[in-house]
């Protein structure tokens, strides 16, 4: 997909211009990006990405990792991920793939790690997605998931009502994704700070 350098550079503009907006409503959306990161790292091996959004993470993961494959089922919101990924000339470290990820189209054990930020809420089904992602991960592979804390679904939620709109989402219990992963035989640490919240999951020791 070829993108021009004016599409690049206005995509920039009005992602500094919606996130300075989100600043002025209480949402840092660079120190919630760099406060997901730091509960992240390190990484290393193959990477996926399950909802690729607009990119803001992963072209913050992409500036730390040599690769990340990454999924989302809206090819909207995909283009706006490539031209903030192309903005940092990260291009080359990206795939970029339309998929379910209820119905990943990889193999078993084929990843090393899995993320996803700010994701959570728009799963319909985020026990099949949790199930494809344990599916793809490596038996010692690492599960990073993060989405909104309560603050940060208030402000969001105000977000959208402020523009005539709805925060569309399909509410969930952090402890019923907690227990699910603990069934599956991995530890969890959490962490909440910048309005989100963060789970890390690894395979228990035997």
């Amino acid at each position: 997909m070829r993108l021009s350098k004016r599409e690049i550079a206005e995509n920039h503009s009005r992602l500094l211009e919606r996130e300075a907006f989100y600043k002025t409503q209480g949402y840092n959306s660079a120190r919630a990006v760099a406060f997901v990161l730091s509960k992240t790292l390190p990484l290393s091996g193959r990477i996926l990405e399950i909802g690729t959004g607009k990119g803001r993470f992963l072209a913050a993961l992409l500036k730390k990792v040599r690769r990340v494959t990454t999924v989302d089922l809206d090819p909207a919101e995909q283009r706006f991920a490539r031209l903030n990924v192309a903005f940092e000339g990260l291009s080359r470290k990206a795939r970029f793939i339309h998929a379910d990820a209820a119905r990943l189209p990889f193999d078993p054990g084929r990843f090393d790690a899995v993320v996803s930020l700010n994701a959570l809420h728009h799963l319909e089904n985020w026990k099949s997605v949790l199930a494809e992602a344990l599916r793809v991960l490596k038996p010692q592979g690492k599960l990073v998931l993060a989405d909104f804390s309560r603050d940060g679904f208030r402000i969001f939620d105000r977000l959208h009502r402020m523009e005539g709109r709805v925060h569309q989402r399909f509410p969930y219990r952090a402890s019923d994704i907690l227990r699910f992963l603990r069934k599956h035989g991995y530890r969890v640490r959490t962490a909440t700070g910048c309005s989100q919240w963060v789970a890390g999951a690894h395979p228990a020791r035997p």
